[in-house]
């Protein structure tokens, strides 16, 4: 939370124009994608080590909810400072999302070979392959986790038979598995 106060410092009292606040903008969205990942994986890590009450995981969701809160609380001070100091009507936003939206459904971009989500991920600044490595590595560490609970015996683990999917190697039946598991 500090972190957020320190941004709202930073960015309040300086000359923006309606090009820097779309920067500032898309930033605050790769901010917050990374921030539900990385919580995500968090909870993947715990529930793979097994010991996570329901209880727990309501904590873990509750805790969740007042950090994503205190982030939309200071970003909407931030942009709401900006705007008022530097006289950027609240329409521009609208322009914002305009041109995301035109990004990722590919209007505007059709003499383009590429995939047009490209031009989303572009244009957002979103770096892709560091977010990968590190999604890649937690899951790592928590396959390994229900591997060694899965080994002492504990078949009650809630992903034990995620890791019999893995040895199967069932990929489809691996994912429908992790999705109940979560409960979603």
């Amino acid at each position: 939370i500090s972190g957020n106060f320190a941004e709202i410092k930073s960015t309040v009292f300086k000359k923006y124009n309606k090009q820097n606040l779309f920067k500032i903008t898309t930033s605050d969205i790769c901010e917050r994608f990374k921030l539900g990942l990385f919580l995500l994986l968090i909870l993947f890590l715990n529930r793979f080590q097994g010991e996570m009450t329901s209880s727990m995981v309501n904590d873990y969701y509750s805790m969740c909810g007042i950090v994503f809160a205190a982030e939309l609380v200071s970003d909407w001070i931030k942009h709401s400072f900006i705007t008022k100091f530097n006289f950027i009507k609240s329409t521009a936003y609208f322009d914002y999302a305009l041109v995301l939206s035109g990004d990722v459904t590919g209007i505007g971009h059709e003499g383009l070979s590429l995939d047009y989500t490209h031009a989303a991920v572009k244009r957002l600044g979103l770096a892709q392959i560091p977010l990968v490595c590190v999604t890649a590595r937690y899951l790592h560490e928590a396959v390994r986790f229900a591997i060694a609970f899965k080994g002492n015996g504990d078949v009650d683990h809630p992903f034990s038979a995620l890791v019999d999917l893995m040895a199967d190697g069932s990929k489809l039946k691996f994912y429908i598995e992790l999705l109940k598991c979560m409960g979603v």
